[in-house]
């Protein structure tokens, strides 16, 4: 990524970001089905990444700008390199009670080794129940927490942030839905 602006109303300018990004993984699913009514679904995934960053930054304010606030040029310079292993293990057991009424119970383990220790690590337990009224309404209940972590590659270097955050969470919440099965 290269930008050049020189003076867009005397904010000279210039940008110099260059990232380099390998990864490498492995991932597998497997379904079981024990009854006509149960499915078993398990997997596991690994991920190795590697990551350099480097970022250099110039704004040269003038004029105006810099008579009002005496601003000094962010001139800024910073090299990151990170790696880490990502982890996820699963396990989902989905029944269905009656043609109409479908459970579905399920537990996740994710970790990210480039995190910060104590928050590199997440457990995700989840639960729901499907009714289906008609062809066209049904109604989902679910409970549960989803995660999803930073990737290596998101790191906000362009903003100096040099250090990965926790992962994000959610709570599913209750949702009624009209329309088509499946969509």
């Amino acid at each position: 990524r290269r930008e050049v602006v020189d003076d867009l109303d005397e904010i000279v300018g210039r940008v110099d970001d260059r990232r380099e990004f390998d990864a490498a993984g492995l991932k597998q699913s497997w379904q079981f089905e024990p009854s006509r009514r149960q499915l078993w679904s398990f997997g596991a995934e690994l991920e190795q990444r590697d990551a350099n960053y480097a970022y250099a930054s110039l704004a040269d304010r003038r004029g105006l700008l810099a008579t009002l606030g005496g601003t000094a040029p962010p001139v800024r310079g910073l090299a990151v390199e990170a790696s880490g292993d990502s982890y996820g293990l699963y396990v989902e057991d989905r029944v269905r009670i009656t043609e109409r009424l479908i459970a579905d119970f399920g537990l996740r383990w994710d970790r990210q080794t480039y995190l910060p220790p104590g928050v590199d690590s997440q457990f995700s337990p989840r639960a729901s129940v499907l009714y289906r009224f008609g062809s066209k309404t049904e109604l989902r209940v679910s409970h549960g927490r989803f995660f999803q972590a930073e990737g290596l590659l998101d790191l906000q270097i362009e903003d100096c942030v040099s250090e990965f955050w926790p992962a994000q969470r959610a709570a599913a919440a209750e949702q009624l839905r009209r329309g088509v099965p499946g969509q």
